[in-house]
């Protein structure tokens, strides 16, 4: 692997995760808000304020998809549609750990990820080398999990490809 190939597959896991949260959140904000008191997105202004709702909570994905698939679990569905609790931690291990090369070749990069210190230490919770079968195994599991999110929202009836926020009007 080099470092075009790492990059690219680095950039479509994190955009798949990025991807996989919003979906998250707007499916919460139909599900739950059903579209009310909610503004354009896109013209978001730093410094104003907005409503509190699923889409702009300060959740974290771990409870997003405890949300979710508590809604899901309430279904009679004959597709498993809950999310892996599994796509947190890749999450986290990305966002927390610590990615560096092994060799002077730098590639494939390694990532480790530390535990919170406790008095014997450190321990490490993940050793990972990000080679090419790391990346082609990862990349459609989330999407997979992104998939989920899109067929639970068409089952239900509504479209969360479509603008989710809308002017108060």
């Amino acid at each position: 692997m080099n470092q075009k190939q790492y990059l690219q597959n680095l950039g479509a896991l994190l955009c798949n995760l990025h991807g996989l949260e919003f979906m998250l959140r707007c499916f919460l904000a139909k599900y739950n808000e059903n579209d009310k008191s909610q503004v354009d997105h896109c013209e978001f202004t730093p410094g104003d304020y907005v409503p509190e709702n699923s889409f702009t909570n300060y959740d974290s994905l771990g409870q997003l998809v405890k949300k979710y698939n508590d809604i899901i679990s309430q279904r009679k569905w004959d597709l498993d549609l809950s999310i892996d609790v599994e796509v947190v931690k890749l999450r986290d291990m990305l966002a927390h750990g610590r990615i560096a090369g092994k060799t002077k070749e730098i590639f494939p990069m390694t990532l480790v990820k530390f535990e919170k210190p406790k008095p014997e230490g450190v321990k490490i919770s993940a050793n990972i080398t990000m080679d090419e079968d790391w990346f082609t195994t990862r990349v459609p599991y989330v999407w997979r999990q992104l998939g989920k999110v899109f067929t639970a929202s068409k089952t239900l009836g509504f479209d969360i490809m479509e603008p989710i926020i809308e002017n108060g009007s």
